[in-house]
């Protein structure tokens, strides 16, 4: 299973648009989705957090699958600026 940061570039916007925890708590979604969000208002921050869940998903041999790419990645490539 493939797992992707879900980046939403406005902190406060996002944090006072949507309650998440009201969603949790209803059970529309698990916390664990709430967990995968990044807020950031920095798109440097962004791209780090980008690099960062393609280098996990690298080390754990499954990046490729899904996203159209090599399924073959070898696990030392590395992303990077």
């Amino acid at each position: 299973k493939v797992k992707f940061p879900i980046i939403l570039f406005g902190e406060s916007y996002w944090r006072k648009v949507v309650n998440w925890e009201f969603l949790v708590e209803s059970g529309t979604i698990a916390q664990s989705d709430v967990d995968a969000l990044f807020f950031t208002d920095d798109v440097d921050e962004a791209f780090e957090k980008i690099k960062q869940g393609l280098n996990e998903q690298a080390e754990k041999g499954v990046l490729g699958h899904g996203f159209g790419g090599p399924a073959n990645l070898k696990p030392e490539a590395r992303y990077e600026a």
